[in-house]
């Protein structure tokens, strides 16, 4: 049975699990009436697997549960089956970021402040290559950066199509003048980052130089974001073997202001950035 963590199916366990401690009930109790073992249990409330639909009725029984109850657990059950979009090349992609790529499929919307580098979601895959290759002291095998690499470019299917993620980039100028590869790639990642801009979901802006210090300068950090009101808001910091997630409410809040922050009185505008891209590869073509 597969053993992964996602966010559909941890909503769909947490909704259970409250039942259940409502009613009285221990993990032991569930597991004897499913005829299953306690660890199982745990696992499912805690989002790592799902249980058939058949023992999920039988715990809402158990627990007492409302027509309103089960009607919602129904609908997170569905919601948990059909899941998030699959994750292509997570074989070779490290856990944390894994998990990343799941929440961000849920995401309805994206703002990230990139520092380092291009934003993976807007990568070339030319420019994805380079970035992935530069230190070799983090390159596992071939395979693992393929795989890095596969998972990178899967994401920008995000950016289309019906209920597209709505994405928010602020981008570092030192990033967009670093050549990755050579003027000819780098030309044509800033072609792409042109191109992305014009689109109606995604919003991309410069952090120039004369801004002076920001924050956060320390790293890239993205935000993901859920209509739903019962799905609070994430942070992820990025960093070269992985990244860590922020989970404190205060922290977050803090993040969300220093995201509009710098967007409102550091970045250049929705159109002068737009036009800094397209001079920037023009200057890079002609070289």
């Amino acid at each position: 049975m597969a053993s992964t963590q996602t966010r559909r199916k941890r909503k769909l366990g947490a909704f259970v699990r409250a039942l259940r401690e409502r009613a009285g009930r221990t993990t032991e109790d569930a597991a004897k009436l499913l005829r299953r073992k306690q660890p199982e249990v745990s696992k499912f409330e805690n989002g790592y697997i799902l249980v058939t639909f058949a023992e999920l009725a039988a715990l809402l029984a158990y627990y007492g549960a409302s027509d309103e109850d089960r009607e919602k657990a129904a609908q997170y059950f569905d919601d948990a089956r059909q899941d998030s979009r699959r994750i292509e090349g997570s074989a070779g992609v490290k856990p944390k970021f894994r998990t990343f790529l799941r929440n961000e499929a849920d995401a309805d919307v994206e703002q990230e402040v990139a520092t380092n580098a291009v934003p993976g979601i807007c990568q070339t895959e030319e420019y994805g290559r380079h970035s992935l290759l530069a230190e070799p002291a983090f390159i596992e095998s071939a395979a693992a950066t393929e795989s890095n690499l596969k998972a990178r470019l899967a994401r920008k299917k995000l950016l289309t199509g019906d209920g597209a993620l709505r994405y928010h980039a602020l981008i570092d100028e030192g990033v967009l003048r670093r050549e990755v590869g050579g003027p000819i790639v780098m030309a044509a990642q800033l072609r792409e980052l042109a191109d992305l801009a014009k689109r109606p979901n995604v919003t991309l802006q410069v952090i120039p130089y004369s801004a002076g210090a920001y924050g956060t300068m320390s790293g890239p950090v993205t935000v993901l974001r859920y209509a739903a009101d019962d799905e609070p808001d994430t942070v992820y910091a990025e960093h070269a073997v992985g990244g860590d997630w922020v989970d404190a409410e205060e922290q977050i809040a803090q993040f969300l202001e220093m995201f509009d922050n710098i967007a409102t009185t550091k970045a250049l505008s929705i159109a002068e950035s737009l036009a800094f891209f397209e001079r920037l590869a023009q200057e890079l073509e002609a070289q």
